[in-house]
């Protein structure tokens, strides 16, 4: 037959059932179901036979359904462990029926005196006979099979067994050519089972096979590479081969008959060579698989297929597809990765390699569960891949320039050639410039360079000039006490300095003043706005695209540099300039003639220039480009030729001359065209500054400007100071002289508090230093400068700057450097003493190619197959990360930067694939939903813009330099500052004063109704114990008795019970490690530094997070500080409370980062401190006995780590261990002990044993069918294995199988916790068990265990409940009663499914069982096989008792917990947290009562901050813990799990606003200080408004003082800070609680030149911080910020003001006499071409008069006018418009009643004026035209003149009528021909006479008025020009 693909045939074997004597004609095509016999036909042999294939079939059918062919069905389970072997000698060999019976029984060795012993397992016979006997030559001996039952091994060679049966058998090992004794990695046994066949459900017998390959012509047992399956034969059996086919009918005549043949089919185990030479998956088996079923595949030793298990496999896989399909791959507790070094993770040192470490964890991959209980350890490659990148463009900037034709040149040198101040040599030396105000010194400068200008030069004229300035200083007014300004004026000077040696002297020394000496190199501007130029006076470039250079050599790359570059020296006789280019300097090229500067002195005299003035030479005269020629002779030495034509005079021959050329520097093979740097170790005595005895400068003092040995610029490290004899380096920072337009003199900075031996001492100094080479070509430094340097080989130790303008630290093999040294005090070496400056030549621009390291991303990624990855991308100018498959599940990317100089260069990722909880769910619709409306940090920038335009009305906010904090973290702030010290608590937003954590551990005892238990997991209390209660009792009707380990296979997988078991904080002595940073928000813990020396505050990052022991340890429940939805919805609640938008933003920002769920509490794990010192011991149980073990915490050896600890004959010992501080990382810690010094790897162990160790603040207590006050204990698979995978797992998918299952499934009873009887559960006291048999010995131990079951009812494999392992020996076990296995502690048991588990390495145990349960809480019996499987009885129980603990029940019950190390007395703290384990008793309050030294106690939630709020807070010395208890059931207090906390949080009593406006931070004495970043602007501010939202004490004040970067100054860090003032208002304080705001500006200085100058001056950069004090020590009321936002502010001329407020056209009253400047009256009058155009444009020709001619622009007229709105008519204004008629046509009244007004004058009344009312003088159009008819109106007749005449108007006619249908309307007369009626019904009208005062609405009346006016004053209306 052929086992493959199922047909329909496939059971019906034609070769067997269809030839003769059986004639089976079955055939499925012909659809037949049944055989109908019929009467009186005989019945065929052939249709009895056809009736059962047409049966078989059906049944093959429905097996194809549901199994595969092959597919095991029951029973039958596979298992592959190790083993040893020993061959038998061929002299003693045994018969098979001896060797056979081998199996099972225990042996040990004769000939040497031992205790070991061992137990055989399988046994192979000689290879006679077999397909392998041909190639076995050198084998031909018979092989025992054994695992070790005690420690040790056999050293001898004779064996026999122990008296375990009748008879002993004997033999002895030996091979004549192979190995005699050895290892076996893969004995594989199968058990008796059911496995589908071809369509039939097939019985195989256990059987055992030890797979073998062949090498040497022997059998090799150890790492075999095979197939291990079933041959399956399939025979037919007559009564010739099984008398038992003959009939059995005694007494009848057929009796003894043969009966009909049988068909059987026999599985057997065999093994099968694999062939081919691809991964073993792939591999084909030899033989094909024709009649063969492969079971295990097995590659050099690992298992790499494996049956499935039927039983679950469907099942799980259809569990796993739905969950898959569902959920996806997903992390329950998140694997946390570290990156550390190499030697760290691996212990051994690779400078290219780091070690990346993955926490434990749990996840979900395609449906199924996978765990970690120990860390996964990867090695991660540095990125060391280099790639030549082509050419790059080099932007070269030029520095500061002076555009001018407005100059002095410089003089040549003294007739005697004597050395001269200020003569042209220094000019070449960065000679320093005084800059002038007129006369008037403001500042001072260094010249750089000349070149020409680009501007035109004007007509008899000087040519324009460039002038380079570098090191602008500008000195401070005396005036204002602030600094001048370049633009306070407009006549500058800048001029050669007479004291210019000076390294320091008076910026505003007067002497000489320009006026005073004219013969001075100077130059000058009228316009500093428009010729001055700010730039950066930038010398050192990056790279463009450079990661991290290898190399820049000019062998492999190319490249060039332009530059200017000035010479000096004498022309010759023929006025020809012959200047040398550096020789040896490689390609060296003039590039540009219009660049060139030629300044000479002039021959010939005149009167009014003498050649010498008191023998010295005036100034030079400039050669213009028509005086000269330019040439480039490369014959011989190249060098730059100059012809000069001084006409017929020759007045340029032999004159000393200044020339500036541009000179292009090209990289060549030998490196000829950079400078060289080599490193020089020296010592030096040094002094510090006369002013200033903290700053000892390496300048070369009391020497002349030709320098000195003790002058140190380009310091690359200090070695040792040393004051006297003592090293004092610590106390000194230091400063290697590199600015970015130089390499300055080196200073060392006495640090803040420190002091030496005597002030000003003088210091011995050891010291590194760069010296420079080849510094007469000028080029630059590269990275090839360095390149002999073997002290900088690796790019990790090339020199660093910190970029000014960025803030980058840039490694100086990344750069271009142009940079001189100083070499005196004022002067710097510009190559040979000539001024080089780079300069961007546009034509020809700077560019260079490299080699650079490159960068790269990696991969974490969990496997479909389960196997943890690091997968490595490929590195790249632009890194992908490399794609996952798509089942794979990633976990985090890693960025691996260019050459990864260590562990800091890698930043990491992590990809949040957290389950999410329907609850979870619906927090990201809420958060979903709040995002749509509120964009969180564009609305806090757009807030605080608004705020500030409100303040300051007509400024304008410069968009690009809005600074606004979210207060997520330390992103926004200046953590490199150690005076930024304050902490930020991430979720509330909220600026808190920086603090310290005090911790203490402690004892618990009973106080009150309670009791304490001393275990070795540590103390424990509950309430009282009153007594016990059986909860199950069973001891029915005895049935068979029952071995837990009926194959007596041994693996000593042990137990450690710890004490303590956690520590619950962290060591705050080293800083902890950063995992992800992902919006800078841990840059406080990434930099990690700490507060000044003798300042309070933060610590290596403690300190900044404020509530960092919830957010980073015990875990914090995001939204309950906010959560507002029970008041929101509280009907009676009558206050409104608006939503946490807030919430959202918080939730996004902590879904970058790693966060853990525990419970309702988050905990953000993106930060891992170390651990703090802890002292550890443990029990450990159930080893392999007399065995030396090892001990390992976190996989490092500790502990007694050369004699190890050896185990008792009953494999238990203790330790005692003390964990270093620092050392390791927090987390869960894997506590292992192992036979041998494996460096924690256990794969050789044969015995071993760990615990986990929780150095975290939370952690998981509800999981994996557990609920309990400590994590479930985690059981590996077994004892030579990391595996955590149970065998559901494995054989569900055919993956790698353990070596051995047994101890992990031991013999397990389940029962029911009933949720009816005990629903807050039950706490068990002991299991009793009925013992039937024990060894015979005292030493063999047995254990139970309380596990949990699965969803299908079976005990957990790898998970036992907390407290409830206890271990007896054999001698304590008692076969005549019932055996106590009392536990430690009460064991918790919440409501369901548990398994009761006994375990035992020895097979001499042996328990009673009952057939009936009579507690009716028992379930299923579990019986192990030696492969980890079940046999499960429903019918079978263990005779046993479950006694459970009667507690008190009482709501007082206390237990004290009383810190080991006393809190400090004098100490005033804001918070406490008092930390406790959970509790398991949901309805069960646990209250905590903290006793407050001197002080009321505090009563607080365990497991909440209590944070002091205007109340005293004490010392505390205890706390009081108090709870409820049941009569079944008791909350428990876990003394290791008790941690208080005590929290300080520090700031100054007051701020020193002159310290704090100091430049320098250290001087500082503000305790508390917020510093923000840099903030660069797009354009010049004026003004800063920073606001502070919070609480806010009375008093102190918080202050605010900022620093500016502005046209004065180029380094922001060198600048005074200004206080800013608070505006609005003034200073708001706080009530309780009550958040204010408070604006902070600069004050605007009266007195300054520009108006609205404010005291910032106008700046490009800014930078502020925040002194918060608080002097209220009594009642803790700290200062809390909720918001930090700045707006720099631009200043607006009053016309760009008005422009903004008031656009032109625009018209206001004005009440002046003069109309103001850009306005006019608006009187009508003309304005058309008085240059009013913006004015006629908006306005138009809408206020013209009707005869006006065409091109008439008028002003509205609002003389005697209200303007009202707007309405579109024609009509002028020259008649009185009075109304509108029926027909809507206007009413008027001829002539303009308008009265004259002047200004002043006033009227108006709050009378009417008489009147007139109108009424039609005709009946209406719809009466005239006949469409309605009259009733509808009637018109009565009306004596108009009568009423006029008689009363006047106004008068009511009470004799005229009009008729409105049957009403009567009265008509009021309103002049001759107009009236108006009026309806009387309602309203009540009175007579009025003439004269009186009223009318029918009852409002006064004046018939005196002449016009109808409001009360009124006149004054002018005036319109924007």
């Amino acid at each position: 037959m052929t086992i493959g693909k199922n047909t329909d045939t496939s059971a019906f074997d034609s070769t067997l059932m269809a030839r003769s004597p059986y004639y089976d004609d079955f055939d499925p095509e012909k659809k037949f179901l049944k055989v109908l016999f019929r009467p009186g036909q005989n019945v065929q042999a052939r249709e009895l036979t056809t009736l059962q294939s047409i049966l078989q079939n059906q049944i093959e059918r429905v097996g194809d359904h549901i199994f595969e062919n092959g597919s095991l069905v029951s029973g039958g389970e596979v298992s592959v462990f190790n083993g040893f072997f020993a061959r038998i000698a061929s002299d003693s060999a045994l018969s098979t029926e001896d060797l056979n019976s081998l199996v099972g029984r225990k042996i040990t060795t004769t000939d040497v005196s031992t205790d070991t012993l061992a137990t055989v397992v399988s046994v192979l016979n000689t290879p006679t006979g077999s397909s392998d006997a041909t190639a076995l030559t050198a084998d031909n001996e018979q092989v025992v099979f054994f695992t070790y039952n005690t420690a040790g091994t056999f050293t001898g060679s004779a064996f026999s067994t122990t008296a375990d049966a009748a008879v002993d058998i004997t033999f002895k090992s030996g091979s004549a050519l192979a190995p005699s004794t050895g290892t076996i990695t893969n004995l594989t046994s199968v058990e008796r089972g059911i496995y589908y066949l071809d369509g039939y459900f097939c019985l195989n017998e256990p059987q055992t096979i030890a797979p073998y390959s062949i090498t040497a012509a022997y059998r090799e047992f150890n790492n075999p590479t095979v197939s291990v399956g079933f041959d399956v034969t399939k025979t037919i059996v007559d009564a010739s081969d099984d008398a038992s086919l003959n009939d059995p009918a005694n007494g009848f005549n057929n009796f003894n008959a043969p009966g009909a043949d049988r068909f059987r089919i026999t599985p057997t185990l065999a093994q099968r060579a694999l062939s081919g030479s691809e991964d073993s998956s792939a591999l084909g088996i030899s033989g094909g698989t024709s009649d063969y079923v492969e079971l295990v595949r097995v590659d050099s030793g690992t298992v790499t297929k494996k049956v499935k298990f039927a039983e679950y496999g469907d099942l799980l896989r259809t569990l796993a597809r739905r969950t898959y399909d569902e959920s996806g791959n997903y992390t329950v507790n998140p694997f946390t990765l570290t990156i550390e070094s190499h030697e760290d993770v691996f212990g051994t040192a690779d400078p290219t390699k780091l070690g990346a470490v993955l926490s434990p964890g749990k996840a979900y991959v395609s449906g199924y569960e996978f765990e970690t209980i120990s860390p996964t350890k990867f090695v991660l490659n540095k990125a060391r891949t280099t790639q030549k990148l082509g050419v790059q463009s080099l932007t070269l900037t030029e520095s500061t320039f002076v555009d001018t034709n407005f100059y002095t040149l410089p003089t040549q040198s003294n007739a005697d050639g004597s050395v001269n101040k200020t003569d042209i040599g220094h000019l070449t030396k960065g000679t320093i410039l005084k800059i002038y105000n007129g006369d008037t010194p403001i500042g001072q400068c260094k010249f750089v360079n000349i070149r020409p200008s680009s501007r035109t030069t004007p007509e008899n004229g000087n040519p324009f000039l460039r002038f380079h300035i570098t090191g602008v200083e500008m000195g401070i007014n005396p005036a204002t006490n602030k600094r001048f300004s370049l633009f306070d004026t407009n006549n500058l000077t800048f001029m050669q300095s007479v004291n210019s040696e000076a390294e320091v002297f008076d910026i505003l020394n007067a002497s000489p003043a320009p006026s005073e000496n004219t013969n001075l190199f100077r130059f000058s501007t009228a316009t500093p706005g428009n010729d001055v130029n700010l730039q950066t006076n930038r010398k050192i470039y990056k790279l463009p695209n450079t990661f991290a250079t290898e190399s820049i050599d000019g062998e492999t790359h190319r490249g060039h540099f332009t530059a200017n570059k000035m010479f000096t020296g004498t022309s010759d006789d023929g006025e020809l300039i012959n200047i040398t280019l550096p020789t040896g300097s490689g390609a060296v090229e003039f590039i540009d003639s219009s660049s060139v500067v030629v300044m000479i002195t002039n021959a010939v005299a005149t009167d009014d220039n003498p050649l010498q003035t008191n023998g010295r030479t005036l100034n030079m005269t400039l050669a213009t480009s028509s005086d000269f020629e330019v040439a480039i002779d490369n014959t011989g030495t190249p060098s730059l030729k100059i012809q000069l034509d001084g006409g017929a005079d020759r007045k340029f021959a032999n004159q000393e001359f200044l020339v500036t050329v541009p000179l292009k520097y090209s990289l060549d093979p030998a490196d000829k065209t950079i400078r060289k740097k080599t490193l020089v170790t020296e010592t030096a005595a040094v002094s510090p500054l006369s002013d200033d005895n903290t700053i000892y400068v390496f300048n070369g003092r009391g020497v002349t400007e030709g320098g000195s040995d003790t002058s140190v610029a380009d310091l690359f490290d200090v070695l040792t100071i040393l004051d006297g004899g003592t090293d004092v380096t610590s106390k000194f920072k230091v400063d290697t002289g590199q600015r970015i337009d130089l390499y300055d003199f080196a200073r060392l900075i006495l640090a803040d508090g420190e002091t030496l031996s005597s002030e000003g001492a003088e210091l011995t100094v050891t010291y590194r230093r760069f010296i420079h080479s080849q510094s007469d070509i000028g080029g630059p430094f590269t990275r090839q400068s360095y390149a002999t340097i073997t002290e900088l080989d690796d790019y990790a130790d090339s020199p660093k700057f910190i970029d000014p303008d960025t803030g980058e630290t840039i490694r100086l093999f990344d750069t271009v450097d142009f940079r001189p040294i100083r070499t005196a005090r004022n002067r710097f070496d510009f190559s040979s003493n000539e001024t080089v400056s780079p300069y961007d030549f546009l034509e020809d621009r700077s560019e260079v190619s490299f080699t650079t390291f490159l960068p790269r991303a990696d991969v974490v990624s969990l496997g479909e197959d389960r196997v943890l990855r690091l997968v490595e991308g490929e590195p790249s100018t632009s890194p992908v990360v490399p794609k996952v498959n798509q089942k794979d599940l990633e976990l985090y990317r890693i960025f691996v930067d260019a050459f990864t100089v260590d562990d800091n260069a890698v930043n990491v990722r992590f990809i949040d694939s957290q389950r999410f909880t329907m609850q979870d769910i619906g927090d990201i619709e809420d958060t979903s939903f709040t995002d749509a409306e509120f964009i969180y940090k564009n609305a806090l920038r757009s807030q605080a813009i608004a705020s500030a335009l409100g303040l300051f009305p007509g400024a304008e906010a410069l968009d690009t330099g809005v600074y606004v904090d979210d207060l997520i973290g330390h992103g926004n702030a200046d953590v490199t500052k150690t005076q930024h010290n304050i902490s930020i608590d991430p979720v509330a937003a909220q600026v808190h004063l920086p603090f310290e954590t005090s911790s203490r551990s402690g004892t618990i005892a009973a106080t009150t109704k309670a009791q304490v238990y001393n275990t070795n997991y540590g103390r424990l209390a509950s309430a009282e114990v009153t007594g016990t209660a059986d909860y199950i009792a069973n001891q029915s009707s005895r049935g068979a008795t029952i071995s837990p380990n009926p194959f007596g296979i041994v693996d000593y997988l042990g137990t450690i019970k710890l004490n303590p078991s956690f520590d619950r904080y962290w060591s705050e002595t080293k800083a902890a490690k950063v995992v992800v940073n992902v919006s800078g928000e841990n840059n406080a813990w990434k930099k990690a530094i700490s507060a000044p020396t003798g300042v309070d505050g933060k610590r290596f990052g403690f300190g900044t997070q404020w509530k960092d022991w919830e957010s980073l340890w015990f875990g914090r429940v995001v939204g309950d500080e906010n959560d507002t939805d029970s008041v929101s919805t509280d009907p009676d609640n009558k206050k409104y409370v608006s939503t946490g938008k807030r919430a959202s933003f918080v939730r996004r920002v902590l879904s970058e980062k790693i966060v853990r769920k525990v419970g309702d509490r988050l905990i953000d794990i993106s930060v891992v401190p170390y651990m703090q010192a802890v002292t550890i011991t443990g029990v450990v149980e159930n080893v392999k006995p007399n065995a030396t073990h090892y001990l390992y915490f976190d996989e490092t050896l500790v502990g007694a780590t050369v004699s190890g600890y050896s185990a008792n004959a009953s494999g238990t010992f203790d330790f005692n261990v003390t964990i270093p501080t620092d050392t390791f990382l927090t987390g869960e810690k894997v506590v292992r002990v192992s036979d041998g010094l494996t460096s924690g790897v256990i794969s050789t162990a044969t015995s071993s044993a760990d615990s986990t160790f929780y150095a975290l603040g939370n952690y998981q207590t509800i999981e994996n069918g557990i609920d309990s006050i400590r994590p479930p204990i985690k059981r590996r698979d077994a004892s030579n294995t990391e595996t955590f995978l149970g065998a559901e797992y494995v054989d569900s998918l055919g993956g790698i199988g353990v070596n051995v299952f047994n101890s992990l499934d031991p013999l397990s009873q389940t029962f029911t916790v009933d949720a009816n009887l005990f629903p807050d559960g039950l706490m068990l006291e002991t299991v009793r068990l009925s013992f039937s048999d024990k060894p015979t010995t005292d030493d063999p131990t047995v254990s139970v265990q309380i596990r949990p079951v699965d969803d299908n009812g079976s005990p957990r494999r790898n998970y036992v409940v907390p407290l409830s392992e206890k271990t007896l020996t054999a001698g304590d076990v008692t076969t005549t009663d019932m055996t106590d296995f009392a536990f430690e502690a009460p064991v918790y048991l919440s409501p369901g499914q548990y398994a009761l588990c006994v375990l035992t390495n020895d097979n001499g145990f042996a328990l009673n069982t009952t057939i009936n349960d009579d507690s009716g809480k028992l379930n299923n019996l579990f019986v192990p096989r030696n492969d980890g499987q079940r046999t499960v009885y429903s019918q079978t129980f263990l005779d046993l008792k479950l006694v459970r603990n009667l507690f008190r029940a009482a709501d007082d019950c206390k237990v004290t917990f009383t810190p080991d190390v006393a809190f400090t007395t004098s100490n005033q703290y804001s918070a406490f947290y008092f930390a406790n384990a959970r509790n398991i008793l949901s309805n069960s309050n646990i209250k905590a009562t903290i006793v407050n030294d001197g002080e009321a106690n505090i009563t607080t939630q365990p497991n909440s901050t209590y944070r002091f709020v205007r109340q005293q807070s004490g010392a505390p010395t205890s706390t009081e813990i108090e709870f409820l208890s049941k009569q079944t059931v008791s909350p428990l207090i876990d003394e290791s799990q008790c941690k208080l906390l005590g929290i300080r949080s520090f700031a100054s009593t007051s701020v020193d606003t002159n310290a704090e406006e100091n430049a320098n931070d250290e001087k500082s004495t503000s305790v508390a200080t917020y510093h923000s970043k840099i903030v660069s602007l797009g354009k010049n501010a004026n003004n800063l408004n920073v606001k502070l939202s919070g609480i806010f004490p009375s008093n102190p004040l918080v202050k605010v003082f900022a620093r500016v970067k502005g046209s004065n100054n180029q380094n922001i860090e060198e600048q005074n800070y200004v206080e800013l003032e608070t505006v609005a208002g003034g200073y708001n304080a706080s009530g309780a609680d009550e958040v204010v705001v408070n604006n902070f500006a600069a004050s605007i200085l009266l007195d300054a030149e520009t108006p609205g100058q404010s005291e910032l001056g106008t700046f490009s950069e800014y930078q502020f911080k925040i002194c918060i004090p608080n002097n209220d020590t009594t009642d803790n009321d700290s200062p809390i910020i909720t918001s930090i936002a700045a707006v720099p502010l631009g200043r607006k001329t009053r016309d760009e003001f008005f422009d903004t407020i008031m656009p032109v056209g625009a018209v206001i009253p004005y009440a002046g006499v003069s109309i103001p400047e850009g306005f006019l009256r608006c009187d009508g009058s003309q304005i058309q071409g008085q240059g009013f155009d913006e004015l006629e444009s908006a306005i138009g020709t809408a206020y013209n008069h009707s005869t006006d001619p065409a091109g008439v622009i008028r002003l509205p007229d609002l003389r005697s006018f209200f303007p009202i709105g707007a309405r579109q008519t024609t009509e002028g204004f020259d008649d009185k418009i009075l109304g509108q008629d029926e027909d809507g046509q206007p009413i008027s009244q001829a002539g303009d009643v308008r009265v004259p007004r002047t200004r002043g004058s006033s009227g108006g009344s709050h009378r009417l004026q008489g009147h007139s009312h109108i009424t039609p003088s005709r009946a209406p159009k719809n009466v005239r035209d006949g469409t309605v008819n009259g009733p509808d109106l009637q018109l009565a007749s009306v004596n108009a003149t009568d009423h006029y005449n008689n009363t006047g108007r106004g008068k009511f006619d009470n004799d005229t009528d009009l008729k409105f249908g049957n009403s009567r309307v009265k008509q009021f007369i309103l002049d001759d021909t107009h009236s108006k009626t009026f309806h009387p019904d309602g309203i009540t009208l009175g007579n009025i006479s003439n004269g009186t005062t009223g009318d029918a609405s009852g409002a006064e009346l004046d018939l005196d008025l002449k016009e109808q006016m409001p009360p009124f004053v006149t004054m002018h209306y005036i319109i924007k020009t």
